[in-house]
């Protein structure tokens, strides 16, 4: 009789055993399916930690972009109805309109800031197609590139201003030197004399532009696939039909957007100016960026309802230019098929 107690108890162990692993191994099965959003909901306490250390690190540039460009826009637009009347700002109505036509618009200046603003623009558009063929010299690793490679690239890594002092004297220095020297000609410093200062720097804005331009468009390029190059070398294509059937349709996009963003430029750009005289600039060489950067380094809480509706009005003109320009690029660009 205990013999046989024990076998059943035997047996029933074995089937207790058995259905907790059949059981258990449904579990696992269902649990293996759930989809992957309720498996995470039942993460531990890690999870959690890891979530909230990166919401607090995203915190901060959320916050500064609230601050600095919503609340700043946000201002500008209210600060282009109000006045200041010596304690507060009032409302003012359209008052500031027509004082940007009356002191800025209406006046000779501007005729010459907005061609130095256009040209500025005009130029670094003609200067891309040097700009790819270098970037595309250096892509190739073909000889010399790792020389035109830091040549270029170096005066966007020195300070800015070390790269003007330099440069100034040798517009004012070295050259005038240069010239009485070989020639025997007495000459005033490229950035003294009015014929040649406007020249002189908008050559250093494209000196310094060149090596930024090339950083943007290398990068795109490194970004097309292996076996893309690999196939255009076994079919035997050669350097120049490489870029214009492969690599520039596969960049086009960089370059397409590098274009149609430098149209906010026109109204942005300072062209260095600020670094070459600070607020004491020649009306001359002025740029729409120039002139508004100066004035709000200067500005009382008078002039600044002025200087607000004047970059309203600047960016009337070229957001809708902007986006005409990327829906144009994004119907004539090439195809990459």
């Amino acid at each position: 009789m205990k013999k046989n107690r024990e076998e059943k108890i035997s047996v029933f162990e074995k089937a207790k055993y058995k259905v907790k692993n059949t059981l258990y191994s449904a579990s696992v099965a269902v649990h293996s399916r759930l989809p992957e959003r309720k498996k995470k909901s039942r993460l531990g306490g890690r999870n959690f930690k890891d979530a909230v250390f990166v919401y607090v690190m995203l915190l901060w540039p959320v916050l500064q972009f609230c601050v600095f460009y919503i609340a700043v826009n946000v201002n500008s637009i209210i600060m282009t109805f109000q006045s200041y009347d010596g304690s507060e700002f009032v409302f003012a109505g359209w008052r500031n309109f027509n004082l940007v036509w009356t002191n800025f618009i209406n006046t000779p200046v501007f005729t010459r800031t907005t061609v130095n603003s256009l040209l500025s623009f005009v130029v670094i558009q003609l200067l891309s197609p040097l700009v790819l063929f270098f970037t595309f010299f250096i892509y190739k690793k073909f000889p010399g590139a790792k020389f035109f490679k830091i040549v270029l690239f170096l005066p966007t890594i020195i300070s800015s201003v070390i790269t003007v002092t330099v440069y100034m004297k040798f517009c004012e220095v070295a050259i005038p030197k240069m010239f009485e020297g070989i020639f025997g000609i007495k000459m005033n410093g490229l950035l003294t004399n009015q014929n040649t200062k406007f020249g002189a720097v908008m050559f250093f804005y494209m000196w310094l532009s060149f090596g930024s331009l090339m950083l943007m468009y290398l990068g795109a390029m490194n970004g097309i696939s292996e076996s893309v190059v690999e196939s255009v070398k076994l079919e035997g294509a050669s350097s120049i039909q490489e870029f214009v059937h492969i690599t520039f349709p596969m960049i086009y996009p960089t370059f397409s957007t590098l274009f149609f963003t430098s149209i906010a430029g026109i109204f942005t750009n300072q062209i260095n100016l600020y670094a070459f005289w600070g607020a004491g600039a020649d009306s001359s060489v002025w740029t729409y960026g120039y002139y508004l950067y100066k004035e709000v380094v200067v500005a009382s809480n008078a002039q600044l309802p002025y200087l607000a509706t004047l970059g309203i009005i600047m960016t009337l003109i070229a957001a809708p230019l902007t986006f005409f320009f990327r829906w144009a690029f994004g119907k004539i660009g090439p195809s990459v098929d």
